[in-house]
């Protein structure tokens, strides 16, 4: 992983935080720990992306996509704060890449409202 810096030790904190959602990918509670860790970092969206790819990429590879752990409506509710919102977006996304997908992600993001579609860092 090569990610951006803003701080010194900031690339060990967010290694830190996909290690911990990494270690026990059967725990169906590591999407929720991981977001709430990028919260507490204040992790950007190249930041978040990074890590999110990286950590869905893990659980498939150890048998524990992400996809069954968060569904759509998870990732579209409405009320989380901008920080988890992006995470769970990533992490969805990307397992839908992983498991080649396509179909599936263009429809999730067709549903999305077109302030948040516009707003993707594809």
């Amino acid at each position: 992983m090569n990610l951006p810096t803003r701080t010194a030790g900031r690339a060990l904190a967010l290694l830190e935080a996909q290690a911990q959602a990494t270690a026990w990918p059967a725990d169906p509670s590591w999407p929720v720990r991981l977001a709430e860790d990028l919260v507490e970092l204040g992790a950007d969206w190249r930041e978040s992306a990074q890590v999110c790819a990286d950590t869905a990429w893990a659980a498939r590879a150890a048998g524990h996509s992400v996809l069954g752990l968060l569904g759509p409506e998870q990732v579209r509710a409405a009320g989380l704060d901008p920080v988890t919102e992006r995470a769970y977006r990533h992490l969805y996304l990307s397992a839908l890449r992983y498991d080649f997908r396509t179909r599936a992600l263009q429809k999730f993001v067709e549903q999305l409202p077109s302030a948040v579609r516009s707003s993707l860092d594809c």
